[in-house]
């Protein structure tokens, strides 16, 4: 294990004696025992005012600190949504940048150095960051509520311990889309995936089709159809990946059928020159030499800082990823945001009160929140399904089980079709380590 590791392990260790503080709040943190994704004694989905009668007389004045490793003004509307809140309850709030490779490490170090913050943002299973979580079943907050999502509280719940929070209504999360831009299918005269999701006939067969026949079109190796997420795509459509979880613990998945069938088609894809084997090619789709980008719907926020080109010609557009014949049926997430309550929040008990406004879209203007109002529509409907699928593998293969979970597909990709199997079985004891460290901290939580 790394040195910096080693540190961050020794930190961690030492966080783990300190709990949330009730800033403001009535100081209540015992352990309720209940599931934040049971009923209970719900409110059955209480309005704000009811919610804000509960706040404290004495949070007035109060600070809730939120750390995310982006600026506030990426999300539409969240500054004036920030100041709505204060100005109605009396609580500052500071939202702090924090960098993004560094993240789970700085979280991990204040909550040791008891400078914890209020509010972290989540986007994964960060077996690194859970650890220093709060459970929100410690809160004295009714997370039963049914505004909150059930489906992202059960993906932060490990042994009936809840570790991170969204609303069910809320417009910030990201769902896995494909965007495109709009004036290359013009400019080659190609059938619009927007249109044709809208009729029914969005599927992995018409995507590809688009993607050939954008490359004979274009006749130039300077653009490229498509650049991918982590080059799992076609696996994670079939549902599966080398890493999948069963219950509260995960195990190797690396025997599944389906694992094999997408790397093929991937490598098959890379060989055709569909895509390459460069990951997240930001600066050329937004020059206009990739047609399809695979990403989340977060870039296409309006004032999100990705893509100001192509939002400023009305040349972006995003549609849910392609149906694939045989693979799976439910919504394919990259980052699973989420929010969470470090342990030692000095106003931990406060924190909830700023999530359910922040994260209510009513509090939002959704027709101007994403660059085109077509997104909405595509927002809605990935966030109507109730099934999730997630891929685990670059969240939980790390360096510091030998090889990062991106390094492991970009040495795929560059396979052979007929070699993708060789390929998968040479990282088989790297999956099994990722699997075994996962669990053991895990263990750790119960």
């Amino acid at each position: 294990m790394k040195i910096a590791s080693k540190l961050i392990c020794l930190l961690l260790a030492l966080a783990m004696v300190f709990t949330v503080a009730g800033c403001g709040g009535n100081g209540d943190s015992s352990d309720t025992g209940s599931s934040g994704n049971n009923t209970g004694n719900s409110a059955n989905n209480a309005g704000w005012q009811e919610i804000k009668a509960k706040i404290p007389a004495d949070a007035k004045g109060k600070t809730i600190e939120v750390f995310s490793w982006n600026d506030l003004t990426d999300v539409t509307g969240a500054v004036d949504v920030v100041e709505q809140f204060e100005n109605e309850t009396g609580i500052k709030i500071e939202w702090v940048k924090g960098s993004y490779n560094e993240y789970s490490t700085k979280i991990a170090a204040r909550v040791a150095s008891q400078d914890s913050p209020d509010i972290v943002r989540l986007m994964r299973i960060d077996t690194g960051l859970i650890r220093v979580l709060e459970p929100l079943q410690n809160i004295d907050f009714d997370f039963t509520d049914e505004a909150w999502d059930t489906r992202i509280m059960d993906f932060y719940t490990f042994d009936g311990k809840t570790y991170g929070t969204n609303m069910r209504n809320t417009l910030l999360q990201q769902p896995r889309a494909l965007l495109y831009n709009k004036n290359l299918i013009n400019r080659f005269d190609l059938e619009d995936p927007y249109s044709l999701w809208k009729q029914g006939n969005w599927n992995w067969e018409k995507f590809e089709e688009i993607c050939k026949t954008f490359k004979e079109e274009v006749d130039d190796d300077t653009y490229l159809p498509w650049t991918s997420y982590q080059w799992a795509d076609a696996g994670d459509a079939y549902g599966s990946a080398m890493i999948k979880r069963e219950g509260d613990r995960f195990v190797s998945n690396m025997s599944d059928p389906n694992l094999l069938k997408g790397w093929q088609k991937m490598c098959q894809l890379r060989e055709d020159g569909i895509t390459n084997n460069i990951r997240f090619d930001i600066n050329n789709f937004e020059n206009g030499k990739i047609l399809f980008f695979t990403e989340s719907l977060i870039s296409v926020r309006r004032t999100h800082f990705y893509w100001k080109s192509l939002k400023a010609q009305g040349a972006l557009a995003a549609v849910p990823f392609p149906t694939i014949d045989g693979g799976t049926n439910a919504t394919v997430w990259s980052e699973v945001e989420a929010y969470a309550i470090p342990q030692g929040a000095p106003c931990g008990s406060l924190a909830p009160f700023f999530l359910r406004y922040y994260l209510d879209s009513e509090n939002y203007d959704k027709n101007t929140f994403f660059c085109d109002p077509t997104m909405l529509d595509v927002h809605e409907a990935l966030m109507k399904a109730e099934n999730m699928y997630v891929n685990y593998d670059c969240g939980l293969i790390t360096d510091d089980i030998g090889k990062g979970g991106i390094h492991i597909n970009a040495s795929i990709i560059n396979a052979k079709p007929a070699n993708a199997s060789t390929k998968l079985n040479e990282y088989s004891n790297l999956v099994d380590a990722a699997v075994k460290s996962t669990n053991d901290v895990l263990d750790k939580l119960k």
